[in-house]
């Protein structure tokens, strides 16, 4: 994940917004670069096996692994920050993902604009995070 981000970041063809935009929706639809993100289910069967120092082990590495990839997009932000920004990353994808046959009483009509708001109100706080 890490290299096709900076992959994304390098290509002169985008704009920093267009290759957030693309990193962020092939995290939320897959693509050819196939992210693979746990959905509700799963997410819960892994914490059951996960024993606390794993858990915490598991939890020390996602942190290492989105202040990396903010790092990518040039970024820095402290660590409460760098969690909010994965939690809502990951919880867009979660949510794109999960309608609608884990979430059924959301509408599945409007999932695919939903995550496009979500991804534009995360890229619109990252690029304010980049300006400062």
């Amino acid at each position: 994940m890490l290299m096709y981000a900076q992959k994304l970041m390098d290509d002169p063809a985008l704009t920093w917004r267009d290759g957030v935009r693309q990193f962020l929706h092939n995290i939320c639809y897959g693509g050819k670069n196939r992210f693979a993100i746990m959905d509700v289910e799963e997410q819960q069967a892994l914490s059951k096996c996960l024993s606390g120092a794993n858990r915490q082990d598991f939890q020390k590495r996602r942190l290492t692994f989105f202040t990396e990839l903010l790092h990518i997009f040039h970024i820095d932000a402290g660590e409460q920050t760098v969690k909010m920004l994965g939690n809502l990353v990951f919880s867009t994808a979660i949510l794109c993902k999960a309608i609608p046959d884990t979430l059924p009483f959301l509408f599945a009509d409007a999932a695919d604009e939903m995550t496009e708001f979500q991804m534009e109100a995360i890229l619109d706080y990252m690029e304010n995070l980049r300006g400062q």
